[in-house]
């Protein structure tokens, strides 16, 4: 009887560490940050916010950059087999682009996407890779948790849509002013 006790004891232990080190595990998992194309997954851990001026009164353009993993940055973009998500976003804010919707569009307007490409394959500026402009499409900029959330819904101009997203802090939504 004694045994049979120390077992169940034991057992239960067993059980209630097992149940606590997988609830530990899944308490905060990473965002996953990337887009869809053509069913696969293309991971963006990196963004880079490029101001590009005032291109009329009250309106700034901005290059906002989703990048792989495999681009480097820190003295000239550089990548091998790399991709990228390039969206050109106007808005009346000088300090980085605001939360809200924008819309691609033929006018710039506070809240428009001019324009836009997929670029696959990416190693120099020299071997662009595979470029795929975008016709259509939206991007929605929100606080959620303190955190600036992208989501974005693009059409190419094969008609191939990327649908994605990115997640990142406030103190992380800084503009460079160039790509060292």
């Amino acid at each position: 009887m004694k045994k049979k006790t120390q077992l169940v004891i034991i057992l239960g232990l067993c059980v209630s560490m097992f149940f606590s080190c997988s609830e530990q595990g899944e308490t905060n998992p990473e965002p996953v940050q990337g887009f869809e194309l053509e069913n696969q997954f293309y991971a963006t851990p990196k963004m880079i916010l490029l101001p590009l001026g005032e291109s009329a009164a009250n309106l700034y353009e901005f290059d906002l950059v989703l990048l792989s993993g495999s681009i480097t940055t820190d003295e000239e973009i550089e990548g091998e087999e790399g991709y990228f998500l390039l969206l050109k976003v106007f808005t009346d804010s000088e300090t980085g682009i605001v939360p809200g919707t924008y819309v691609f569009g033929q006018d710039p307007n506070a809240s428009s996407i001019m324009e836009g490409m997929v670029v696959l394959n990416f190693i120099t500026p020299a071997t662009f890779g595979n470029v795929r402009p975008v016709t259509s499409g939206e991007l929605t900029v929100s606080e959620e948790a303190g955190n600036v959330v992208l989501t974005y819904e693009v059409t190419l101009s094969d008609n191939k849509k990327v649908i994605g997203s990115y997640i990142t802090d406030w103190n992380s939504w800084v503009i460079q002013t160039d790509m060292n």
